[in-house]
């Protein structure tokens, strides 16, 4: 089974991004965080969605995933969560109207890998514009190095189309917003004609931003994060119930530091997960072997227990760590610094 599995990988990566480089030559790192507004899990699950599934196929998924748990499911809170790997109540942004109560005490993804990482390059393309004047500039304002607010969706990924080709960023973030505004207009149901249409066709725009990763990436390392900030029932979304709180969530790679295969059903991941699953992977370019380390886990629950993670082991692309001033992956010299808490390497 282990060498099937292997097996496996190696075909779906090679037909799909080209192979990264080896320990010996480690390669650049690159990442494109697609963000997909109102995708209900049902819908994304059932439809044929040739690009999503492409996705799946190159690493790990689940359309069983969690959102936030602390707010209304709308999308304030949602994307926040996403940016943050923390529940509402502690980035404050609790619905769609106090976005810019974003507490400086839990850094967005992006201002976080730029204050670790100066030389990275960052960009942001989105179709719903107070992501990046009321939650990501707002927070920190030199955060991102490129920045465009689209007028649709089409508009939003032929920018960053044109930002992957150009091999000039690091980090890319698009948000496409069509499948919310569909949902809005006609229904969150995947049965029906618009929102399918909807939802099909953000399927055909990422396919376009993936094949343009595919024609960049020969020697680097690339991951791809796929997810939502919620998802939808009828016309609406908000309540606390499963059709709203289940989101896809799928991470892709050409890395072998990704897993290949369904998320395990007791932990389908979050959108939590998306800060900890970047930072692990720009955090791990020098390891390329496995070593053991513990970090905090907080649970879809709220409730926090210590377990064992394996830095380059399965589900270690989606760990929800508890970062307490911590800027970077916690260091090779574990036990030897107070980051840690003691010689076991937990993290605080």
């Amino acid at each position: 089974l282990e060498e099937w599995t292997s097996d496996r990988r190696a075909a779906v990566q090679s037909a799909n991004l080209p192979l990264a480089g080896d320990c010996n030559s480690p390669p650049a790192q690159k990442v494109l965080m697609i963000g997909i507004d109102g995708l209900r899990a049902a819908a994304a699950a059932m439809l044929p969605l040739p690009n999503l599934r492409r996705l799946a196929r190159m690493g790990t998924s689940s359309y069983w995933a969690h959102v936030q748990a602390d707010a209304a499911t709308v999308s304030g809170p949602g994307w926040a969560s996403m940016f943050t790997g923390v529940e509402a109540s502690k980035h404050q942004i609790d619905g769609n109207g106090d976005l810019t109560d974003i507490s400086p005490d839990y850094p967005t993804v992006f201002k976080l890998v730029k204050d670790t990482y100066p030389q990275k390059k960052i960009a942001a393309s989105v179709s719903w514009h107070p992501l990046i004047d009321n939650i990501i500039d707002h927070q920190d304002p030199n955060a991102l190095d490129a920045r465009y607010k689209a007028p649709n969706d089409e508009a939003m990924a032929e920018q960053a189309r044109q930002w992957i080709l150009s091999n000039d960023f690091d980090f890319i973030f698009v948000d496409f917003d069509d499948c919310d505004g569909t949902g809005h207009s006609s229904g969150f149901d995947g049965y029906q004609l618009p929102y399918r249409a909807a939802v099909q066709k953000t399927d055909g725009l990422v396919g376009e931003l993936l094949d343009a990763v595919v024609s960049v990436s020969s020697g680097e390392e690339w991951l791809i994060v796929l997810t939502s900030d919620h998802g939808g029932y009828g016309t609406g979304h908000g309540p606390q119930d499963e059709y709203n709180l289940r989101i896809p969530f799928i991470v892709a790679s050409n890395s072998p530091r990704v897993n290949i295969g369904q998320m395990p059903v007791e932990d389908p991941g979050s959108q939590l997960d998306v800060l900890p699953t970047i930072m692990h992977f720009f955090g791990s370019v020098t390891s390329c072997k496995d070593a053991s380390y513990r970090f905090r886990i907080e649970k879809p629950d709220g409730k926090k227990k210590w377990r064992d993670c394996k830095f380059i082991a399965k589900r270690a692309t989606a760990t929800r760590c508890t970062w307490t001033g911590v800027s970077a992956m916690c260091p090779k010299t574990c036990g030897t610094c107070d980051i840690c808490i003691d010689s076991s390497s937990r993290m605080k």
